[in-house]
């Protein structure tokens, strides 16, 4: 398991046969600006977003990423859109308030209860975005791709 799979999640999904590369694009890049993701790129065979963390839009399936790329790709049995979606700014901010807690439990009651404190907030903070995410996101690009 790569470091990197801290802050990035995969995926893929499988397009309808009857949908084109175009409109499945399409559909991508207007989830993408329903999702707040406004800074797109967009190639032949790909749509990428960039864009900051947001703190209190958590009805947003795609609040904690603030980098993704999406692809078409064919494979043998069929075509697939695959995804890459970083969260790293996320993994900052909650590393960075998982740091603030570690201070006061530290200052407080020391070394070991602030190591536990700042674990369990980070684990609190940032696993359960990803555990929430880990179960919005796929859901909403399946959805977006399959949708009649």
């Amino acid at each position: 398991m790569p470091v990197d799979s801290l802050w990035y999640r995969r995926g893929s999904v499988a397009l309808p046969e009857n949908m084109d590369d175009e409109a499945a694009l399409d559909r991508i890049e207007k989830m993408l600006t329903r999702q707040w993701k406004h800074n797109t790129e967009r190639g032949t065979d790909f749509v990428a977003f960039t864009g900051g963390f947001s703190v209190g839009m958590s009805w947003l399936a795609l609040v904690i990423y603030d980098r993704g790329v999406f692809w078409i790709v064919r494979e043998s049995e069929g075509r697939r859109l695959r995804y890459r979606l970083r969260s790293l700014y996320g993994f900052v901010f909650c590393l960075f308030a998982a740091l603030v807690v570690f201070i006061f439990g530290l200052l407080g009651e020391g070394l070991h209860r602030g190591l536990i404190l700042g674990c369990l907030a980070f684990g609190w903070l940032y696993g359960m975005n990803m555990l929430i995410a880990a179960m919005r996101v796929p859901d909403l690009i399946e959805r977006t791709v399959t949708a009649a």
